[in-house]
């Protein structure tokens, strides 16, 4: 079901869209999605998503049309490092490295199956997540791969492969290069904002992203009525609205349907 609508439903681009996946397939996603879709494993802290939400739209940092704006305004080199970090959203790069690795068994043509990556496999990859902005890059993307690839074989193993993630991932000091380390800290600073994994302990105890003067109406975030609509187990969801409630001093009503 999640990938049906993930790949069938066309997502707004002024607002964002946060899938917690709790099942234990890996999912198979697209790889065009607009980069204000977020997907995450696990149910979500939705105290620490609903905070992010009003730190986003109070201070405009990684607003969701903003993020559009960092993708469709920069140069091939640049938007290949967002579409890259962007995918290491979707993607652990343990997946990555085995969609390399089956891709490179696809090329190899070899009845014995590869346990490295090759060089076509990584290629395909970088086609794959990349789309359009591939042939613009493809140059930068031999360099780097024949950088790490040190014996001069066409192939690297795991390790090789997160380092040449790195490369392509790194970026110049020069000034022409700005626009791409602060396009890759609104990208991460978005997935920071409602990331739910286990570690996250900070937000249980403190006002994390300062929101508390927002919402007394000190910022950019006015609105006085904002809704959320939910279906299936309500009870967690709204003994973390109420505590939502109790820790930041504003009104909740609940219309709920026990049918």
């Amino acid at each position: 079901m999640v990938e049906h609508f993930l790949q069938n439903v066309e997502f707004s681009r002024d607002g964002y869209s946060l899938v917690y996946y709790t099942g234990d397939r890996q999912l198979i996603l697209q790889e065009d999605m607009p980069p204000n879709v977020f997907i995450f494993t696990g149910r979500p802290n939705l105290t620490r998503t609903i905070a992010g939400i009003i730190s986003s739209i109070s201070t405009g940092l990684g607003l969701p049309e903003e993020l559009g704006q960092v993708l469709s305004r920069t140069p091939a080199e640049v938007r290949s490092k967002l579409l890259l970090e962007k995918a290491l959203s979707i993607y652990t790069m343990d997946q990555l490295y085995e969609y390399t690795v089956n891709a490179s068994n696809h090329y190899s043509g070899n009845l014995r199956p590869q346990v490295v990556a090759s060089f076509e496999g990584v290629m395909s990859t970088m086609r794959h997540l990349l789309g359009s902005d591939f042939d613009l890059v493809k140059l930068e993307i031999t360099r780097h791969f024949n950088k790490i690839d040190t014996e001069g074989d066409r192939q690297i193993n795991r390790t090789d492969f997160e380092a040449f993630f790195d490369l392509m991932l790194t970026t110049d000091q020069n000034n022409s290069m700005v626009n791409i380390k602060r396009g890759l800290e609104r990208m991460s600073t978005c997935r920071n904002m409602f990331e739910s994994s286990a570690d996250v302990k900070k937000s249980d105890s403190a006002d994390e992203f300062g929101i508390k003067k927002y919402l007394q109406g000190d910022g950019k975030f006015s609105g006085k009525n904002w809704n959320m609509l939910y279906c299936g187990g309500s009870q967690p969801v709204l003994d973390q609205l109420k505590d939502f409630k109790h820790k930041f001093g504003i009104g909740l009503s609940i219309e709920k349907f026990d049918w």
